[in-house]
């Protein structure tokens, strides 16, 4: 039993799992990691994110998958990720749609939209603040660390990777028909994208805070504070605006109130969330925040004790941003030098109980490269009534091929691990080699997922696999 029963658990469980006080002995993780954090609104969102040597099953079912909940898993997160409107499913980062990152996401904040021990969240969680703040923490957070830990990386799909791809879809079309409705607006989540910055604040009534939309020079952008009680803006339009909290205002502590800046071209918004609360002890101003690397905070002290006449600031882990000086009472500089979380320091050299801190988490600015319009269009291929979108990845795992993202039923994204020894060896032995291996990959994920909806047992895929190959040949 201490040998085998790892097996049939997830490795999160297994590690709490005693027999005759011994541990169970543990699975072949190929690697992991934990985290903890406290978010605004959500409140503790704990992590345990891993790849596994083998995915294991359980009377035909996978216990090795990703999933979401509150206390304990609630459901698959990729069919949490369903129920989100497509707009919010467009920013989940890839990452999480790879079958090979499993593990559990709870957030203590989802917790009241649970039914007892049910599989899913009521719908109406899915219309709330709380999610937007949760795929905000997982596009800046939670996606670029398990890209990092992972060695995840899309990538652009190269000219002549391309040429191949145009003809895998002239094949397609022949089999099964034109491709309709497919846009050619060249990578439009990358092009749109712009962020706002701090994206998470904490504000005291009389504070003003500068607010920035960063996208590409030519962007305009227009700025709304309407749901913040008490707030004014010294322009309503512009790339950067200061907004000020009125000290009379009156608030709810546990509300977290949002400044919404809109893309003037595209429609496209963002949102900063900002709580506002009373501080009546020495006290780091902005208290906490989300930014980008590259970014400085002004940082002040505020309810500062008649005996302290100046601060010393100090930043952890220090490799994290440099100041622009170290003493004072205000007007306290920090250039943001990596992403991550950091904790910012004022204190009294003078007298230990004089101290306050701010955490503030750091991550990349992810706009486009050229700053541009792009030519990039992801190759597209048809099979039967489904398109089939290629993008590209790197993993360190170069085992893996790749793995089928739904954006709709009828519409699949592909993603194809570049960096697979077979995928280099077939383009290098001939492109017709490596336009059939691609489409075999194709198909046959095409098949498995078609097989996950419906009740197709491993004999009928196959020859579903099968019919599509031999049609489009």
């Amino acid at each position: 039993m201490i040998e085998n029963l790892a097996d049939l658990l997830s490795p999160q469980f297994a590690d709490r799992v005693f027999v005759n006080g011994k541990n169970l002995t543990p699975r072949d993780i190929v690697t992991g990691f934990q985290d903890r954090i406290e978010v605004p609104v959500l409140g503790e969102i704990r992590v345990y994110i891993y790849q596994p040597g083998k995915v294991r099953h359980r009377d035909g079912m996978r216990i090795d998958e990703l999933k979401i909940g509150s206390i304990g898993p609630v459901m698959e997160f990729r069919s949490f990720a369903k129920c989100l409107s497509q707009e919010l499913r467009n920013r989940i980062p890839f990452a999480f749609f790879d079958r090979g990152v499993c593990g559990l996401i709870e957030v203590e904040g989802f917790n009241e939209w649970r039914e007892g021990a049910s599989r899913e969240f009521r719908d109406e969680l899915f219309s709330t603040r709380e999610i937007e703040i949760f795929i905000d923490y997982l596009e800046s957070i939670l996606g670029p660390k398990i890209s990092r830990e992972f060695g995840l990386e899309e990538t652009d799909v190269k000219d002549k990777e391309r040429r191949n791809f145009d003809a895998l879809r002239a094949l397609t079309e022949e089999a099964f028909g034109k491709i309709t409705g497919v846009k050619k607006t060249p990578r439009e989540r990358l092009r749109s994208r712009f962020n706002v910055s701090p994206w998470t604040v904490t504000m005291v009534p009389g504070e003003e805070q500068v607010f920035e939309a960063r996208g590409r020079q030519s962007d305009s952008f227009i700025w709304n504070c309407s749901d913040v009680p008490g707030a004014s803006l010294d322009k309503i339009a512009g790339s950067k605006v200061v907004m000020s909290i009125a000290t009379d205002v009156e608030y709810d502590l546990n509300e977290q109130y949002r400044l919404v800046v809109q893309h003037k071209e595209t429609g496209i918004s963002r949102v900063a969330h900002i709580k506002i609360a009373p501080f009546k002890e020495l006290t780091v101003i902005p208290r906490g925040g989300s930014h980008f690397v590259g970014d400085m905070i002004t940082f002040k002290a505020i309810n500062v004790p008649e005996r302290t006449k100046t601060l010393n600031w100090e930043v952890s882990p220090a490799t994290f941003g440099e100041f622009t000086r170290k003493e004072g009472l205000a007007n306290i500089g920090l250039v943001l030098k990596r992403p991550g979380k950091c904790t910012v320091r004022a204190f009294d050299s003078d007298n230990s109980a004089v101290s306050s801190t701010s955490d503030i988490y750091v991550k990349e600015l992810e706009i486009d490269a050229d700053g541009g319009e792009s030519d990039f269009e992801n190759p597209v291929i048809k099979l039967e009534d489904t398109i089939m979108e290629f993008r590209t990845f790197i993993s360190r795992d170069v085992a893996q091929q790749g793995f089928v993202e739904e954006k709709n039923p009828h519409h699949l994204i592909f993603h194809i691990n570049v960096e697979h020894p077979k995928y280099h060896k077939t383009l290098k032995t001939a492109e017709s080699a490596w336009r059939e291996y691609v489409l075999f990959l194709a198909v046959m994920n095409y098949a498995s997922w078609k097989a996950s909806k419906t009740d197709m047992d491993n004999e009928e895929r196959l020859r579903l696999t099968g019919s599509i190959l031999a049609k489009v040949a």
